[in-house]
């Protein structure tokens, strides 16, 4: 049985080192994405994006996810008027545990995406070489 797995050397992939490509290179600028809430204090995240729109995009994502943090009880109607803007309630939370949805208020986040320079990604195969395969028959 252990034959069964055995491949002589004629059958064997014999790479051949006189046709080596080079990678696929992927350029992207890494921003820093920074808010300022309205209510006080600062926010930071990293992403990566071949422009400054995508990044601007990436940062909005961030902070959809990440500002039910930044307040008690979360909140459920954030909304983005505006490149750089998001606006949301401000939740009080009462001394019984409860909160009160928007009970101070409504608050705004602005934000920016900094460039922080660049960052390159190899990956293979290139796109003007098509990965190889190499068949054989093992009967």
């Amino acid at each position: 049985l252990t034959s069964a797995f055995f491949v002589p050397t004629t059958l064997s992939v014999q790479l051949d080192l006189d046709d080596l490509r080079d990678p696929k290179v992927m350029i992207e600028t890494i921003y820093q994405c920074v808010y300022r809430q309205s209510w006080g204090g600062r926010s930071y995240s990293k992403v990566t994006s071949q422009s400054y729109a995508g990044a601007m995009d990436a940062c909005l994502s961030w902070a959809f996810i990440n500002l039910d943090r930044a307040q008690p009880c979360g909140s459920t109607s954030k909304s983005s008027p505006g490149s750089g803007v998001i606006l949301l309630p401000l939740n009080l939370l009462m001394e019984d545990g409860t909160c009160k949805m928007g009970a101070q208020g409504g608050g705004q986040v602005d934000f920016d995406a900094i460039s922080q320079g660049q960052t390159e990604t190899e990956s293979c195969p290139p796109d003007s070489s098509p990965e190889h395969k190499y068949d054989y028959n093992i009967d």
